[in-house]
C-alpha cells in the first residue's frame, strides 16, 4: 500500500510541477515524461493485489469493493488517455486512432483466443469442451483491441474452466459427452454485444 501510496504522489508531483509547455522541446519532454510514469505503474495492479491481501489479513471485516472498483475505472480512464496521447504523437498506425482500432472485428478476436484457452483447459484438465460461434460474425465496431481481447479471454477462461469442473470431476472416470461453451455475437442499432453461455452451474 506504502508503494502505491508513493508511486501516486511522485506522479502527482510530476505533472502539477512540470513547467507549462510552450515548444516542441518541452512537449517532447513532456511526453517522455508520460511514458516513464506509465511504465512504472506498470505492475500496480499487483501491488494493489498484495496490499488488499495485507488489509485483508489484519482488518478481516473491512470491504474495500467499491474502492477499488472506483480506483480501477479511474486508472483504466487514466491510462487510456494516457496511451491515446502518446499513440497519436507517434507514427500513424492503419486503421488506427491513437489505441482504438477501426472496425474491430469481435468474431476474429473470439477466433483468436479459442485454440490457446482450449489448450490450457486441456492441459491442465485433460480435456476441453468444444466452443461454438455463432451470430453476427461480420460485426466491426472502434474499440481498444486489449480491452476487448482481456474481458472475452478472462470471461471464457471461466467458463471451459467450470464448464469440466462441473461435467468432470477431478477422480472419476466419466466419458459423457460435455456440453460446449457457446459464444453468440449480436449486433443492434448501437451496441454490439458479445453473449457467452456456458452450463457450469454459476456461481455457487
Amino acid at each position: 500500500i506504502a508503494e502505491v501510496l508513493r508511486l501516486y504522489i511522485e506522479t502527482f508531483d510530476g505533472m502539477v510541477d512540470f513547467r507549462y509547455i510552450k515548444t516542441p522541446e518541452d512537449e517532447e519532454e513532456f511526453c517522455e515524461m508520460i511514458s516513464t510514469l506509465l511504465a512504472q505503474h506498470k505492475d500496480l495492479v499487483t501491488l494493489i493485489s498484495r496490499g488488499h491481501q495485507e488489509v485483508r489479513r489484519l482488518y478481516p471485516g473491512l470491504r474495500v469493493d467499491n474502492f477499488l472498483d472506483r480506483f480501477f475505472i479511474t486508472r483504466i480512464s487514466n491510462r487510456v488517455i494516457a496511451e491515446s496521447y502518446l499513440a497519436l504523437r507517434g507514427e500513424p498506425r492503419p486503421g488506427y486512432v491513437g489505441i482504438v482500432k477501426q472496425e474491430l472485428s469481435p468474431a476474429h478476436v473470439v477466433q483468436s483466443l479459442i485454440p490457446p484457452l482450449t489448450r490450457l483447459t486441456h492441459e491442465v484438465y485433460g480435456f476441453a469442451p468444444e466452443v461454438h460461434v455463432t451470430g453476427a460474425l461480420e460485426c466491426t465496431f472502434d474499440y481498444i483491441p486489449e480491452h476487448l481481447v482481456f474481458v472475452i479471454q478472462e470471461l471464457l477462461k471461466n467458463a471451459l474452466r467450470s464448464t469440466v469442473e462441473r461435467h468432470r470431476p477431478k477422480g472419476t472416470m466419466t466419458t459423457a459427452p460435455i456440453p460446449p461453451v457457446s459464444i453468440e455475437l449480436q449486433k443492434g442499432d448501437v451496441h454490439i454485444i458479445i453473449k457467452i453461455s456456458d452450463q457450469g452451474g454459476g456461481i455457487p
